[in-house]
């Protein structure tokens, strides 16, 4: 007939791992997923803090320091008494710069809209 095959296991210890049947799978329970690093370390909130204070501090030392051209009075008057400037009126913005005046004690009311 022809010549055997050779057997390609040659260590015994496969040759009896391959003899054994397969066991059926046992469901296991999931394990826990793995603990997530948090979103924002110190240092994170550290360069944010830092960043800010910068930028805020340069904003402040350069804001007008009085009224500018175009609408800024009218603008300025209608935030101070939290009242409409003119059409279209931009009640949002009125609202919001009437906020920084009333919490804002000092300054003139054209810095005090600025600030916000």
């Amino acid at each position: 007939m022809g010549k055997p095959k050779p057997n390609p296991i040659k260590d015994p210890k496969d040759a009896k791992a391959a003899a054994k049947p397969a066991s059926p799978a046992v469901p296991t329970a999931p394990t826990p997923p793995a603990k997530v690093a948090p979103m924002f370390r110190p240092v994170d909130w550290l360069t944010l803090a830092i960043t800010f204070g910068v930028i805020w501090i340069v904003y402040l030392l350069t804001l007008a320091p009085e009224q500018t051209l175009e609408d800024s009075g009218e603008l300025c008057t209608g935030a101070f008494y939290a009242g409409i400037p003119h059409p279209p009126g931009y009640p949002f913005w009125s609202v919001y710069a009437w906020f920084w005046t009333a919490i804002l004690p000092f300054g003139n009311v054209a810095w005090r809209v600025e600030v916000g």
